[in-house]
């Protein structure tokens, strides 16, 4: 099984891995609680920030899973976070922390 850590130093200086991670993490909103990790909604607007954030991110924490869906009906936007055995932990400590959420904000 591969180690739950980020690899920041592979983005090297061309990126502020947490400026964008914040700005979009801070944009999370009604997140649930699934068998491998969680679900998050966010504005619609922001797929495309979505997918650069996902983007960069699956060079430096490859061991994330990561779920992109846009609604065509609602128009809402899903993200799912989830993977192997301690990255519901990882969302915990690292996701949740950076987007303001906690468990007593609506996590069951």
């Amino acid at each position: 099984m591969e180690p739950i850590t980020c690899k920041v130093e592979i983005l090297g200086n061309q990126m502020d891995p947490n400026r964008r991670a914040t700005q979009l993490l801070t944009k999370l909103t009604n997140p649930i609680e699934t068998p491998q990790g969680y679900r998050f909604q966010l504005p619609a607007g922001d797929v495309g920030e979505v997918g650069a954030w996902i983007a960069e991110e699956r060079v430096c924490c490859s061991f994330l899973d990561f779920d992109l869906s846009l609604k065509a009906d609602s128009g809402q936007l899903d993200l799912t976070l989830s993977g192997g055995e301690g990255v519901k932990e990882f969302i915990v400590s690292e996701v949740l922390q950076l987007g303001g959420l906690s468990l007593e904000k609506g996590l069951s």
